[in-house]
């Protein structure tokens, strides 16, 4: 049931999106949106809403592990120093972040998902 509901959050964000939207940084929001789909069953993109992972609304800007209502944090992510913006949400899915703190899969386009979340997480829904 909670797969299905993050996956219908994410196919309603990726669908207020326009076609192929591609940001300054590289990031084609299209492709990102169907690359998310594996991101959707962890992470949610409506504020308040924190599947297996915190959710990403207003994640650019955060400081990681500091989301008030999300308590599984490891303490070496929520020590990290990190505050989440393109360039470190980038470098962290192509697997350049904390190995024991983060998703096994590693993302070989990962400017496609931070514009996607990016996009979804600031438009309105």
């Amino acid at each position: 049931m909670i797969f299905r509901r993050a996956l219908c959050v994410a196919f309603a964000a990726a669908s207020t999106i326009s076609a192929g939207m591609v940001h300054a940084d590289g990031g084609n929001t299209k492709r990102g949106a169907q690359v998310f789909r594996a991101c959707a069953a962890f992470h949610g993109l409506e504020p308040g809403r924190n599947l297996t992972g915190p959710i990403l609304a207003g994640v650019f800007g955060r400081k990681a592990g500091s989301l008030a209502n999300f308590v599984r944090y490891s303490a070496a992510l929520r020590h990290s120093g990190i505050t989440w913006n393109e360039r470190t949400l980038d470098a962290w899915l192509l697997g350049a972040g904390m190995r024991g703190d983060r998703a096994q899969v590693v993302f070989a386009r990962p400017q496609e998902i931070s514009a996607f979340i990016k996009e979804s997480c600031t438009s309105p829904h």
